[in-house]
């Protein structure tokens, strides 16, 4: 695997990030070991082999071999295989891969969407850089700057000291824009803020704010790792045209300081596509269990 691969695929190894997740998730639904991080949930009334933390990572990777993984995926009892969220890299894709070309897993189904990133590298200077980006970014930023001028004075880009207060705001300004029972789930939140707090305490959490007079507009966490650099969890006030902006003095922020790649992380926004056409691909494995009299048995105990 390429240094850049291990940068992603150990992204969110760190222990307290598996305990915070791990725990949210067995309090919420019933699951059952099966291997390492990998369950059996019962998603309605099918029973379904997955890995634990996948709905709350943008991404994993588990160290199984493929024997290993063959041995799971016939002995374990479920109706249906679901493995979301896995990176083109990852040892996890490469192997269902491998047992899909060998017959191992008749049915399986690959999906995949896109993760967006800019190769901060491709450029010997920003402002080749910044005319890579649609025109309507630099329109957007040079309006946005005009009207943070005319109704604040001043305005900047900062690391914001206070990790309570950033992730505070970056929790409201997400439930006021989405209805998502987990936003208003106290579980919910205090799961994310252990792990904010697991990424900042080991050093590799930054937050930065967006500040116009007294006031704070816009919000991002970043992930900083292997010289890449992860835009993780944002919140915003005054609309996208602030978020936007950020991102925009973070992408100059980053290069300037010698960065490989900037990187939007999971989602398929259309506004990342202003920025960027690159993206890796993050998968979507479903598969039937491989023995039929255990699928069938699964789909009724």
């Amino acid at each position: 695997m390429s240094t850049e691969g291990e940068v992603f695929n150990s992204l969110f190894e760190l222990q307290g990030i598996k305990e915070a997740i791990g725990e949210y998730v067995k309090s919420r639904y019933r699951v059952i070991p099966v291997d390492g991080d990998f369950v059996i949930r019962k998603a309605g009334r099918v029973r379904r082999l997955e890995h634990l933390m996948q709905d709350y990572l943008d991404w994993w990777d588990a160290d199984i071999s493929m024997d290993d993984m063959a041995r799971m995926v016939r002995s374990a009892w479920y109706f249906r295989g679901v493995f979301k969220n896995i990176l083109e890299f990852s040892n996890v894709y490469g192997i269902l891969q491998r047992m899909h070309r060998e017959g191992l897993l008749p049915g399986a189904r690959f999906s995949w969407s896109r993760v967006y990133y800019v190769d901060l590298r491709a450029f010997s200077d920003w402002e080749g850089l910044r005319r890579s980006f649609s025109r309507n970014v630099w329109k957007n930023v040079r309006h946005f700057r005009n009207r943070l001028s005319r109704e604040y004075g001043e305005w900047s880009v900062d690391r914001w000291n206070d990790i309570e207060g950033a992730f505070r705001f970056v929790m409201d300004a997400l439930q006021r824009r989405f209805s998502s029972d987990n936003l208003g789930d106290p579980s919910y939140r205090l799961m994310m803020h252990r792990v904010i707090r697991c990424l900042h305490e080991s050093g590799l959490l930054v937050p930065w704010a967006l500040r116009a007079g007294k006031k704070v507009l816009a919000v991002n966490f970043i992930i900083e790792k292997g010289g890449i650099a992860f835009s993780y969890m944002a919140g915003y006030d005054m609309g996208s045209d602030a978020y936007r902006f950020l991102i925009f003095h973070l992408i100059k922020h980053y290069y300037e300081k010698g960065f490989g790649q900037f990187n939007f992380m999971k989602g398929e926004s259309r506004y990342k596509t202003q920025w960027t056409d690159r993206f890796y691909r993050l998968y979507r494995v479903e598969f039937p269990h491989p023995v039929p009299v255990k699928r069938l048995i699964s789909a009724i105990i």
